[in-house]
């Protein structure tokens, strides 16, 4: 009877029902759908177009750096290699990617219609929370509503 007492007790605390309000999601695991899904909408074509072409200049840039490594001509000027920017504008578009594909997620998670009233990156190894209950990774949750997403277009 005790047991029963203290369970029920444990699941109408606010500590029990606090676990339900915090979840968390690794950015990095659905980073790479998410960006695809980004990418597929039409209204983003210009930033997709340069974000492959800074990919497609940092790809020769590496490709060229090997081939005069593996040919050995002596010494290399990695100077010449560098971006004309120095890689600050490659950096500042990542930079901007990302912080749109996290307002991607924003809008797929208010559209999942989760009870969440905080979640957090959990692919980050800095602590951004102290929870003293669990936290409920949606993961995969989100990652499969962006491939649905995607299909969908």
């Amino acid at each position: 009877m005790k047991s029963l007492i203290l369970t029920l007790a444990l699941i109408l605390s606010p500590v029990a029902t606090m676990a339900s309000d915090i979840a968390s999601v690794n950015f990095k695991a659905i980073k790479d759908d998410l960006r695809e899904y980004y990418f597929s909408k039409p209204e983003n074509a210009e930033i997709k177009a340069s974000f492959l072409s800074a990919s497609a200049d940092e790809k020769k840039r590496m490709e060229d750096m090997q081939a005069a490594l593996t040919e050995g001509k002596g010494s290399v000027d990695i100077k010449k290699m560098m971006p004309k920017g120095g890689g600050q504008e490659r950096f500042q578009l990542e930079r901007k990617i990302d912080a749109d594909l996290k307002k991607e997620l924003y809008l797929i998670v208010t559209k999942l219609g989760l009870k969440y009233e905080l979640i957090y990156d959990s692919s980050d190894t800095d602590a951004v929370i102290y929870a003293k209950s669990q936290v409920d990774d949606i993961t995969t949750t989100v990652k499969q509503a962006i491939i649905e997403l995607g299909r969908a277009k």
